[in-house]
């Protein structure tokens, strides 16, 4: 049995669910959509959800882990944590066109376009789906072509889309993640280049981007900076 989240025209979310002959697995399926919040160490990530239009379906809890999972990624990498230099960064928001691929591609493998990057991620697991989640994340840490893909500073757009299983037999759960991205590393391409941004002629990558002081990136715009929230914001290059 086959159950597809659809957002109302109010916002909620509505369960249509389509039965398949000879099915053991129940399929629920999940669309996640973050985008890029930047804070310091000390201060907890936040999820800032771009949710225009119909497009965007959101599960809080999960939107949650994977954006900080993301997001503190790279973050560490523009700043230069470990006593390592910071490198330049191009700030990652979500987009609901690459939400809807990522969906395409979990359903129809091998529909997604060629050009974007692809990272996969999932795990069996027992008891609370969101503390599982973050088991499963942590397996990306030694998960090379992934790590190369979620730091990748010329990526400025992603979607993720997810399905949880449940075997009718055993009871065991199961769950399956795909995160498209519009920009991926080439092959043999150098990933130490870059430093981390001072002024617009930092950001190379992109003609006319700007480095700007951000606390969080909600579509096209950025939060303003105030001498209250100056200590969480970084430094990171924005596309035009």
């Amino acid at each position: 049995m086959l159950f597809d989240l659809m957002h109302s025209s109010k916002g909620l979310l509505h369960i249509k669910i389509v039965a398949q002959r000879g099915e053991n697995i129940t399929m629920i399926a999940l669309l996640l959509v973050t985008v890029l919040y930047l804070a310091a160490p000390t201060t907890s990530l936040e999820i800032v959800v771009d949710n225009k239009g119909s497009g965007c379906l959101v599960n809080r809890e999960f939107a949650e882990a994977i954006d900080k999972f993301h997001n503190g990624l790279r973050q560490r990498v523009a700043r230069g944590d470990g006593g390592r230099a910071g490198k330049e960064m191009y700030g990652l928001i979500y987009d609901c066109e690459l939400e809807k691929e990522a969906f395409s591609e979990i359903r129809r493998p091998g529909s997604m376009d060629a050009s974007h990057g692809l990272v996969r991620f999932s795990g069996d697991f027992e008891g609370s789906a969101y503390e599982a989640m973050q088991k499963v994340l942590a397996t990306l840490y030694s998960n090379e072509e992934a790590m190369k893909q979620i730091k990748y500073p010329k990526a400025t757009r992603f979607g993720c889309s997810g399905k949880l299983l449940r075997h009718k037999h055993t009871g065991m759960r199961r769950m399956e993640w795909t995160c498209i991205y519009d920009q991926k590393p080439s092959d043999g391409e150098n990933l130490d280049g870059g430093k981390a941004c001072k002024s617009n002629e930092d950001c190379t990558y992109y003609p006319g981007s700007t480095c700007a002081w951000v606390c969080a990136i909600h579509g096209s715009n950025v939060a303003d900076i105030t001498p209250r929230t100056a200590s969480r914001a970084f430094l990171v290059c924005l596309p035009e």
